[in-house]
């Protein structure tokens, strides 16, 4: 595990839905150490080569797609159990939603609207707003990261 690539989250809470509408709390009663950056293309075939017979044939065809210029895109087109392996190979888990959005929102006490604080702003992560209709490099914008120096909560890719 690269050290370096992880954040600490100290352990908290966000109330989300703070208006007229469901309330609900979104927390991690632990602090948790979470990647800082997407997985990379080059880190996700890597360790997907070794799955050998392991892997799912309607992929092969897609990863033969990935070209060496776009190595440092974030992986995509895993189903969630892999992703689920290639953390637990990492020695890590997948965050929950509600973990997520504590991260993504912030805390009760200082929550925020966007990963990135409260109010929207354009060019700080990659969305349809800037209409580049790739993803970029993970990390790339670096006005998007949130309070923690975590990138891309935002935009880019969906993740799991």
């Amino acid at each position: 595990m690269d050290l370096e690539h992880l954040a600490f989250v100290p352990s908290g809470q966000c109330l989300l839905g703070q208006g007229a509408g469901a309330r609900f709390v979104c927390s991690n009663p632990r602090p948790l150490l979470v990647d800082r950056f997407e997985v990379t293309r080059t880190d996700w075939k890597s360790w997907y080569e070794q799955l050998g017979a392991r892997r799912d044939p309607v992929y092969e065809p897609f990863l033969s797609t990935w070209k060496s210029e776009t190595r440092i895109w974030p992986a995509s087109f895993m189903t969630l159990v892999e992703a689920r392996d290639y953390a637990v190979s990492r020695g890590l888990r997948l965050l929950t939603s509600r973990e997520w959005l504590r991260i993504a929102c912030g805390t009760s006490e200082r929550p925020y609207d966007y990963p990135w604080g409260g109010k929207r702003a354009l060019s700080v992560a990659n969305t349809l707003e800037l209409d580049l209709r790739n993803p970029l490099p993970v990390g790339t914008f670096e006005q998007g990261r949130n309070p923690l120096s975590i990138y891309d909560l935002s935009g880019n890719v969906w993740e799991w």
